[in-house]
C-alpha cells in the first residue's frame, strides 16, 4: 500500500467514526454539522465515498443491461380491462 493508500484510508475511518456519531446522536446531519462545525457537503461528500468503497469492497454484481418483463396484475380494474398490463423493468 502506498502513501497515498495509508492517508486515504486513515481518512476514510475518521470519516467513519464521524459519521457514526452523527447517526447515534440523534440528530440530523444539518443540526450535527452546525453544532460540531462541520460543512453538511462535506459530510454527505464522505458519506458518498464511504458507501461506494464498501459496495466495491463487497464486489457486488453491477447492472450491464436492462430486463424488461410486462407482468399482469390482477384485481377489479384489470378485471374490466384484461388488456392492460404494467411494465416492470429490472436490472440484472
Amino acid at each position: 500500500m502506498d502513501m497515498r493508500s495509508v492517508q486515504h484510508q486513515a481518512l476514510v475511518n475518521e470519516r467513519k467514526e464521524r459519521i457514526l456519531a452523527q447517526q447515534n446522536s440523534g440528530q440530523n446531519v444539518r443540526q450535527w454539522c452546525e453544532k460540531n462545525g462541520e460543512k453538511e457537503a462535506n459530510c454527505y461528500y464522505w458519506l458518498k465515498v464511504i458507501r461506494n468503497e464498501v459496495l466495491m469492497t463487497k464486489n457486488l454484481p453491477i447492472a450491464s443491461a436492462k430486463t424488461t418483463a410486462f407482468v399482469e396484475l390482477s384485481g377489479k380494474s384489470n378485471a374490466a380491462r384484461p388488456e392492460i398490463r404494467h411494465q416492470v423493468t429490472s436490472c440484472n
